[in-house]
C-alpha cells in the first residue's frame, strides 16, 4: 500500500470517528435534557431537536452542543435564530403547552378525582392512582370488599 493510500484511509477513519462522536455527543445531550425536564419519551425530543444541534467547541477546547432555535422578536416582528444549550431548548418546548402538551408528562393534566359505585374509568387512573382505589374502596371497581 502506498503512502497516499495510506493517508485516505487514516483520513476516512478518522472522519468517521469525528462524525459518530459528534452524533453521539448531541444525541446524549438531548437525551440528558429530555430526562431532567420529565418527557414522557426521550427520543421525541431528539427527534424534534437534532436537526438544529450543533458541536461547537468552546474557547478553552472543550466540546458543547447547542441548539439554534428559530423565534418571532416581538419588539420587530421579525425572525431571530439563537443559539441555547439543549437544557434551555428543551425548557422553552416545555413551557410552550400548546404545541407540546403530549411531549412531557408533568405538562399533562391530572386525572380527576374517582366517582363512587363503578363509574370510573380505569383507563384514565394512573398505577398509582388504581392500587390506591383497589386497596381502599374496590367496590368502586366492581370488586367485592376486602374482608376485615
Amino acid at each position: 500500500m502506498s503512502d497516499p493510500e495510506k493517508l485516505a484511509k487514516a483520513e476516512q477513519r478518522a472522519e468517521k470517528a469525528e462524525r459518530l462522536f459528534t452524533e453521539s455527543t448531541i444525541q446524549r445531550a438531548l437525551h440528558d435534557a429530555a430526562v431532567k425536564h420529565d418527557a414522557f419519551n426521550p427520543s421525541q425530543i431528539i427527534t424534534v431537536l437534532k436537526p438544529s444541534a450543533r458541536l461547537t467547541q468552546a474557547g478553552d477546547g472543550q466540546f458543547e452542543v447547542q441548539v439554534v432555535t428559530r423565534e418571532i422578536d416581538p419588539a420587530t416582528g421579525q425572525e431571530v435564530e439563537t443559539a441555547c444549550t439543549p437544557d434551555e431548548a428543551v425548557a422553552r418546548m416545555k413551557q410552550n403547552r400548546k404545541e407540546n402538551e403530549n411531549l412531557f408528562n408533568s405538562v399533562l393534566p391530572a386525572p380527576a378525582a374517582p366517582a363512587p359505585a363503578g363509574k370510573i374509568d380505569v383507563r384514565k387512573l394512573t398505577h398509582e392512582e388504581f392500587l390506591k382505589i383497589r386497596a381502599e374502596h374496590p367496590e368502586w371497581l366492581g370488586l367485592a370488599p376486602k374482608r376485615r
